[in-house]
């Protein structure tokens, strides 16, 4: 089987998204990567546990007239990459509406404003939670104090991040942290030997504070926010020196979005200067020194080195990756496209045999799944492109067909709805039990 030139091109861009989200590493080859980081997009659980979420009203799980469902519900669209933040945004709005002196809403709000990038709303919103965790002696106002500093240095309102940042220097409160954006913010000043003095610190004053970047840089990772995210993942490297699998993790995940940060401009042919394979080269080998037991870096690698043209190095990390776990597809996509440029048209044909088989296998339910959300939402834009990239890539995926039927009956497009219907029955033919003939004679009947 050979892919199109323009499938091949997505493909390569989809892989450095999906890359963690290999299979578990077997028994026999253990691997220290966290499982969610494993998988980076551990997304059709979250989804699964949303359909529950968006069904309380149906259940005994939740009462939809407590503040409290709105909160889970919100948390739960936040950790969608992105995909449901304003969904999310009007969910603590709602939770606001029901229990206003919540400063846990507050917050939440204004992480989700941090993420969107609109910046002096979450300022805003920072400033109001802290004020309500102050009056009433919850420590997490330092804490939330620290989200504030952070908001400040991406709005480049430095001098508001340097005052809020002393404060909590004399307060004593949250040390480790303070430290950090302090260093981070000498650093956007350009006076890197003051921020390494000041990250000197960090590390003795928590051990495990690289967990607290390794999240930032995850969160970022999945939101397509690759500058950020390398930044973030930068500082758990740093912080991570007596830690080796939080500093595995912060190499592995400054690799990843370096890889990432040009797939997007792959597909629009634009210069691939900042690709940087060496760079990435250079965190996995510190990865692979760390722990050699892990499919995903030598999947990442060899992809990295087929960037170079450097077959051979590529061909043995993808071979690793695949000892190491041969459930593990995406390597399965390189390693094919390296095998059709050698000629050796039968090995490649089996390989992304292979690899299309199983991602399309998880593509339709992935994207099937974020079409369910978005149309439970109400978002039947989104839903609809979800249905529709669904399609593009399986045309037989039943449940997206429906899904997309569903979109147009409301938005009363009956001829759409027609025409996609009949599509599905000239192509496969199903049984006169198929919910596709059923809604099709609906239709009929309500023409005729």
């Amino acid at each position: 089987m050979h892919l199109s030139l323009f499938r091949a091109s997505l493909i390569a861009a989809i892989f450095i998204t999906s890359t963690l989200n290999g299979s578990k590493a077997t028994a026999q080859q253990p691997c220290t990567l966290e499982p969610r980081f494993y998988y980076l997009r551990v997304i059709t659980e979250d989804i699964k546990d949303l359909h529950v979420a968006l069904d309380y009203p149906q259940s005994t799980q939740g009462d939809p007239n407590t503040a409290q469902y709105y909160i889970d519900r919100a948390q739960l669209l936040v950790a969608l990459d992105g995909d449901f933040d304003t969904h999310a945004i009007a969910d603590y709005n709602t939770a606001l509406g029901l229990d206003p002196q919540n400063p846990d809403i507050y917050l939440g709000k204004a992480n989700t404003f941090f993420f969107l990038k609109r910046y002096q709303e979450a300022i805003r919103t920072y400033r109001t939670a802290i004020e309500l965790y102050t009056s009433s002696g919850n420590p997490d106002a330092a804490f939330a104090t620290i989200l504030l500093a952070q908001a400040y240095i991406a709005d480049e309102r430095y001098e508001d991040a340097n005052a809020v940042l002393m404060q909590l220097t004399n307060s004593g409160e949250q040390p480790a942290l303070t430290n950090a954006f302090l260093g981070v913010l000498q650093s956007k000043l350009g006076y890197l030997e003051i921020a390494e003095a000041y990250w000197s610190l960090v590390e003795d004053l928590d051990p495990d504070i690289a967990s607290f970047f390794i999240e930032q840089a995850f969160k970022f990772y999945k939101r397509d926010d690759m500058d950020t995210a390398i930044t973030n993942a930068t500082l758990a490297i740093r912080f991570s020196r007596h830690n080796p699998n939080r500093q595995l993790l912060g190499y592995f995940l400054r690799a990843s979005a370096t890889m990432k940060s040009h797939s997007t401009n792959f597909l629009r042919n634009e210069p691939v200067d900042n690709l940087q394979p060496e760079q990435t080269i250079a965190d996995l080998t510190q990865a692979v020194q760390i722990d050699p037991n892990c499919a995903p870096i030598y999947g990442l690698r060899g992809f990295a080195y087929s960037s170079l043209g450097k077959s051979d190095l590529a061909l043995a990390d993808l071979d690793n990756a695949i000892r190491l776990d041969p459930s593990y597809y995406n390597p399965y996509q390189f390693r094919g496209q390296i095998y059709q440029d050698q000629g050796l048209e039968v090995l490649a044909d089996a390989d992304m045999d292979y690899w299309t088989n199983h991602y399309f296998e998880e593509l339709t339910l992935k994207g099937t799944l974020l079409g369910d959300l978005a149309f439970a939402l109400g978002d039947y834009r989104v839903a609809e492109s979800n249905y529709y990239i669904v399609l593009i890539f399986n045309g037989e995926a039943l449940n997206a067909y429906l899904g997309l039927g569903a979109v147009y009956r409301l938005q009363g497009r009956m001829v759409e709805e027609y025409l996609l219907y009949t599509r599905y029955i000239e192509a496969y033919n199903p049984g006169a039990d198929s919910p596709i003939r059923q809604h099709l004679l609906e239709l009929e009947q309500f023409r005729n």
